[in-house]
């Protein structure tokens, strides 16, 4: 695996994780595809850099509860929230959610976004692919609704994008991130444990990422693929779309891992 020279996460700079190696687990069951676990691996060691360790959780161990004590962020990358629902089981999600409340910390990307909310709502009134539904983990209290841009087709990478995302804080870069099919959070403005990261400029500036404060715990739910690299999304995805997120690609890595700074701060 190559990674980037971008500069380690400087870990000892928070308190939570003093005299303490980072470990991030990534699930990767039933519910995500190789392509969106491996996304979320390369993605996060891009930025975070070589001292991290990566640890693969799948379905058992994760209901087992065992990693709670050695993981300090738990990651759902992208795919399909029913399988993973019906494979984790209410016993996998009481796990996570136990994880985050007790101070973990939780990043979902796309489906893994969904996922962290209370209710999802995709693709309403389409036969094919609707699904209403409520979620077991429930960090985002609200409603996580999608697609946000038309288009999406399950496995069929040809109506992926390039959306841009805004910021309000200036420390962030206005970017174009990776889209197939992920959500925005509805009427943020109603629950005090969200803070609104970023916003889709072109939808009325409805909430892309999010992070929520859940027991001692936070949630990271970002509706867009930002983790993924674009030399390695695969030939299906675009030529245009590929080349708008290289145009941005170092204020996309700077944004997510500042991101991940605020995740893992005690604040």
């Amino acid at each position: 695996m190559s990674t980037s020279e971008t500069e380690i996460l400087p870990v000892e700079k928070f308190k939570h994780f003093l005299d303490t190696t980072l470990t991030i687990g990534i699930y990767g069951d039933v519910g995500v595809t190789s392509h969106t676990y491996n996304s979320a691996l390369y993605g996060l060691m891009q930025v975070l850099g070589t001292g991290v360790t990566y640890k693969l959780l799948k379905a058992p161990e994760v209901i087992s509860g065992a990693w709670r004590e050695d993981v300090d962020i738990f990651v759902m990358p992208g795919g399909a929230t029913t399988p993973m629902h019906e494979k984790l089981t209410e016993a996998g999600c009481a796990q996570i959610r136990k994880y985050v409340n007790e101070g973990g910390r939780y990043i979902g990307f796309c489906a893994g976004a969904y996922f962290g909310a209370a209710f999802v709502e995709f693709a309403k009134g389409d036969p094919d692919l609707e699904r209403i539904t409520k979620r077991e983990l429930g960090f985002y209290p609200g409603t996580a609704v999608g697609p946000v841009f038309a288009g999406f087709k399950y496995h069929e990478l040809k109506k992926s994008l390039a959306v841009r995302l805004s910021f309000s804080e200036k420390k962030y870069n206005s970017h174009f991130s990776y889209f197939n099919g992920g959500c925005y959070f509805k009427d943020v403005t109603n629950h005090d444990n969200t803070k609104v990261i970023c916003t889709y400029p072109e939808k009325q500036d409805k909430a892309a990422i999010i992070m929520c404060t859940a027991g001692d715990g936070k949630a990271l739910l970002c509706g867009p693929h930002i983790e993924y690299v674009p030399e390695l999304l695969p030939p299906e995805v675009p030529e245009d779309v590929i080349q708008k997120l290289l145009s941005t690609k170092e204020q996309k890595q700077n944004a997510l891992k500042l991101m991940v700074e605020e995740l893992l701060s005690e604040n």
